[in-house]
């Protein structure tokens, strides 16, 4: 466009470039380049270049660059003569190309403490020039060393970004102070707690920010965990301050804030550092020092950041817990800089106000800081931020004392729920002074231990609680259950399964091998297995919000494999074996240990079953004699009963003479009785008649003939709950004749029992005729003659009547 002259200044060239002011500092070397062009129809040359240096530059001694460039200094006013006879070609209209020389100039900061950007912008301008020989033409649109004082003091034509000072031989680069900048932070952290020494809360500083200057604050990485202490405590804290900006400066007052329950100690230790409480604060909570002052101390200065390490000062103050606080509430002290100033009076470039201070005693235990720091306060690797740089937050916490309690009951058998074993706690004793004059730390849970009763092939599912007695959040991380003879474990078994039991050799090593194994563990309350964040957390007791502990459950199901014909009382143990509080780290329970099982112990419990056995007896006794002579029936009761042991000999004395014309019968009751605890059935009755007797169909209706004895299933289906009896008769009739005239032994036997567990009876085993079985009795009789002709009488002796050889009981008939 220059050649067509449709430029913007029609003669000159626009040449684009920012006028931006680059910062610089005391001390740096600033290269310039000062570059002429030739915009017009004729070769020529620059003569002299004149630099006229603002106030807060110098050119740079011993310079290469100035000594190449032949750069003469008067005062302020540098002149070269560098390019004096190198001809400058005319502007080519066809290649529409500059042609230009360069002069190079090195200049050196002086001290910018209190330089403006005026007093480093530097002017250069054309102050002597000619065309090519032979050639008397002056600049068309400048002229030579034309510049006044007035426009290089305050150079500002408005068009230089675009190729033009105030002509177009003139122009200016300028440049500025590195803005200086104020920055002090703060970081507290706890040093000691009754002189001993804490020295990992100490701040890492990574200043990586600073020095990329990607932010204005560095890193201080240092955990904010609370630390544990204990009422009366002295807990030490130091306050570090630390200076992140470019001027120096002083922390001329500090503010403490404490919360509820954390009391400032008027010592010599705080005297010496300057603390007092604040006067405007009737809570006692506002503690104010001056301590790091210039106007205390100017040794208090701290250095500017030098671009490596962060100056600081440091102070400290002492506090202890107050009485009444309850154990593992956080306790948050907070500190910040309320006042500083530094010799420029430059505010603080990114504290712009005071802290916000929590309302509450909850809140100020809830508070942590910036809004966008984690809850996990124990990452030392973790840069915990104040609202600001220049506050900070510290935590303690009343230690309180971890106790875990474990109660084990039985839930469920088969698929019937079981309701009366599940603890109910009762804490009216708890905390109290028991009588061996220490304090109760275990609840009272009332539930019933007695051996709950169970059978063969049964699922028992037993209910592990955990419960929290203790003052401190926590996990039972792991549970542990033994396997006893007589129970087995199904690894198989949904509730197994979802509860996440494993099997544990005598090594405690992990098996898949049944045989192997003698306990089982579960991590299904652990906080790695929580499904949302705190599930499986186990509160601590509050007495003053809680009326029971909290708890966690798991489950397990066993097997019963025990013997029916077993009395033993299976015991299953089950304890803790594993803790952590809530932050997943080991800790101490105040009265028991996990994993061993010492007596008395509150982590610990056992269950009792014990298999149901089934017993049914049976009784055989006569009841009646019936006696026929002539068709004339006499019937007498023997007075006899079922628990008759032995039972006596029921004898029936009949006429010689009558012999003949006499049927004698007796009548049997059979009773079966369930002494078991199972309910069953006698499903068959066999009756074994001796010789001398005989079964007639007509008077047995319930009776039948079985191989060689009479049987009745008349009781099949009549249900004998434990403690039940049930009865059956049989009629026999003495078969006539001198030869069955003698003792006469009938007895009756259970030959089928059933109950639904398919269980054995304890005692006896059915329709195998062994004596002395309780499922088996006799009753015996005789009959024989007597002469005589008094008249008939048939008559059943009472106890101690004519009691014959044999022992029986005398029924005399006369004629």
């Amino acid at each position: 466009d220059l050649a067509t002259g449709r430029t913007e200044f029609k003669t000159t060239a626009v040449k684009t470039h920012t006028k931006n002011p680059l910062q610089v500092e005391t001390g740096d070397i600033v290269t310039y380049t000062i570059r002429v062009y030739n915009e017009g129809d004729i070769d020529g040359y620059v003569r002299e270049i004149s630099d006229y240096l603002p106030a807060g530059l110098e050119l740079t001694e011993n310079s290469k660059i100035n000594q190449a460039n032949a750069w003469t200094k008067d005062g302020k006013t540098l002149k070269s003569q560098f390019h004096a006879k190198d001809l400058i070609k005319a502007f080519d209209k066809n290649t529409k190309t500059l042609s230009y020389v360069d002069f190079q100039v090195e200049c050196t900061v002086l001290n910018t403490a209190n330089l403006t950007a005026k007093d480093l912008t530097n002017v250069a301008e054309i102050t002597s020039q000619e065309p090519k020989e032979g050639v008397q033409v002056r600049d068309r649109d400048s002229i030579p060393k034309n510049l006044t004082k007035e426009q290089i003091t305050n150079y500002n034509p408005g068009t230089s970004e675009r190729g033009k000072g105030y002509e177009d031989d003139d122009d200016y680069e300028p440049l500025k102070p590195v803005e200086k900048e104020f920055d002090l932070a703060l970081r507290k952290f706890i040093t000691a707690v009754n002189g001993t020494e804490i020295t990992s809360r100490i701040p890492d500083v990574d200043v990586t920010p600073l020095v990329n200057k990607t932010d204005t604050t560095a890193i201080y990485r240092h955990s904010k965990e609370p630390v544990k202490i204990k009422l009366s405590d002295i807990v030490t804290y130091t306050i570090r301050v630390y200076n992140e900006g470019d001027i120096d400066g002083y922390a001329d007052e500090i503010v403490d804030h404490l919360p509820e329950y954390l009391e400032y100690i008027d010592n010599d230790f705080n005297k010496q550092y300057g603390w007092q409480l604040d006067p405007s604060d009737n809570t006692g909570r506002t503690i104010k020092t001056k301590y790091l002052s210039e106007q205390t101390n100017k040794a208090n200065i701290i250095k500017k950041f030098d671009g490596k390490t962060l100056d600081y000062k440091e102070l400290k103050i002492q506090t202890k817990i107050k009485s009444g606080v309850k154990p593992t509430k956080y306790l948050t002290d907070i500190a910040e800089i309320t006042e500083s100033h530094n010799e420029f009076k430059i505010p603080d470039r990114d504290n712009y106000k005071k802290v916000v201070l929590p309302k509450t005693s909850d809140e100020f235990s809830e508070y942590r800081g910036h809004n966008s720091n984690k809850k996990d306060l124990s990452d030392k690797r973790y840069y915990y931020k104040g609202q600001e740089d220049d506050d900070d937050f510290e935590k303690v916490v009343v230690e309180g004392e971890f106790d875990l309690a474990l109660r084990k009951f039985i839930t469920k058998v088969n698929e019937e729920a079981i309701t009366n074993r599940i603890p109910q706690v009762d804490t009216s004793k708890f905390g109290t002074i028991g009588a061996d004059g220490k304090p109760v730390t275990t609840m009272t849970y009332n539930h019933t231990k007695e051996p709950l009763l169970v059978n063969t092939t049964d699922i028992v599912t037993y209910t592990i609680r955990v419960y929290n007695e203790g003052e401190v959040n926590g996990y039972a991380s792991e549970v542990k259950d033994d396997i006893p003879e007589g129970l087995e474990f199904l690894p198989e078994n949904a509730t197994n399964k979802e509860y996440r039991w494993q099997l544990l050799d005598k090594d405690g090593k992990v098996t898949t091998n049944i045989k192997e194994a003698v306990s089982i563990v579960t991590d299904y309350l652990s906080k790695e297995q929580e499904k949302t964040s705190g599930s499986n957390l186990l509160k601590a007791y509050d007495k003053a919000t809680m009326e029971t502990p909290d708890y966690k459950d798991v489950k397990i199901a066993f097997k019963v494999t025990e013997p029916q014909t077993s009395d033993r009382i299976l015991i299953n143990k089950a304890q803790i074996s594993k803790h952590h509080d809530e932050f997943g780290k080991e800790v101490k329970d105040r009265d028991s240990t996990p994993n061993k099982w010492n007596e008395g112990e509150d982590d610990q419990d056992i269950e009792k079953v014990r298999v149901r056995y089934f017993d049914l007896s049976l009784r055989k006794w006569v009841t009646q004699v019936i006696v026929i002579e002539d068709g004339k029936q006499k019937v007498k009761d023997t007075g006899h009963y079922a628990e008759q042991d032995p039972e006596p000999v029921v004898k029936v004395e009949v006429n010689k003479k009558r012999l003949k014309n006499t049927v004698v019968k007796f009548r049997y009751s059979i009773r079966v009785k369930n002494e078991g605890e199972i309910e069953g059935y006698a499903k068959e009755i066999s009756d074994y008649i001796p010789s001398g007797l005989k079964f007639n169909k007509a008077d047995n209706p319930d009776w039948t003939e079985k191989n060689g004895k009479i049987v009745t299933t008349k009781l099949k289906d009549t249900l004998l709950k434990p403690g039940e009896t049930a009865e059956v008769t049989v009629l026999l009739t003495w078969i006539n004749g001198e030869e069955n005239m003698k003792v006469m032994t009938n007895t009756a036997e259970i030959s089928e029992d059933y109950n639904k567990y398919h269980t054995p009876d304890r005692d006896s085993t059915p329709n195998n005729r062994k004596k002395g079985e309780d499922d088996q009795d006799d009753a015996p009789v005789t009959v024989t003659t007597v002469s005589g002709s008094a008249p008939v009488y048939i008559g059943i002796a009472t106890a101690g009547i004519a009691i014959i050889a044999i022992g029986g009981i005398l029924v005399k008939r006369y004629v």
